[in-house]
């Protein structure tokens, strides 16, 4: 599932111009928990297009997913560029979040469901501030569907015509044949 994302995404690179900024951060590879470290600084993508494919390719997913805290800490750093920039977080994603925020992973499904809503509260206002997320589910998202579709759409990036509770879902769902 991630060799498809990986080409999804290393086709759109290679149609966006060189002048455009783009970095990469990823979840962590192994059971620990997400870190505020960037694998490729946000740059124009004339320079640092081949690191981005490099770090691309040495990816290798696996461990848990803390969606939450992996959205915090990008939000985090496009805030901290310049508002004269165009700043979009791009969330690709298997799905759902399997701990609460600052890698809670004892932490209840009620609190799971809870730290969902707050993390799609979080979407949104970073929308209001003029960072949008769009949001990508890969193959391994399709039980995630819903929630998804509910970050995209307060994001304000859902596709047209879209509904979060389908069959149209407004996030980009690379397991959906329809899509093109």
């Amino acid at each position: 599932r991630y060799d498809v994302f990986r080409q999804v995404l290393g086709d759109a690179l290679m149609s966006l111009p060189d002048s455009s900024r783009v970095g990469l951060m990823h979840f962590p590879v192994t059971f620990s928990c997400a870190q505020n470290t960037t694998d490729v600084a946000i740059d124009e993508l004339g320079t640092n297009r081949a690191t981005i494919g490099s770090a691309l390719g040495a990816i290798t997913p696996e461990g848990i997913t803390p969606t939450h805290d992996a959205v915090a800490f990008a939000l985090e750093r496009l805030r901290a560029r310049s508002s004269d920039e165009d700043r979009y977080l791009v969330l690709a994603t298997d799905g759902a979040s399997t701990v609460c925020i600052d890698c809670d992973a004892a932490c209840s499904f009620d609190a799971l469901d809870a730290d969902n809503e707050d993390m799609i509260d979080r979407i949104g206002d970073s929308a209001a501030e003029s960072i949008p997320t769009f949001v990508i589910g890969v193959p391994g998202s399709q039980s995630f569907r819903g929630i998804l579709s509910r970050m995209a759409s307060a994001a304000g990036t859902g596709r047209p015509g879209c509904s979060d509770s389908g069959p149209t879902y407004c996030h980009y769902d690379l397991t959906d044949p329809s899509l093109d």
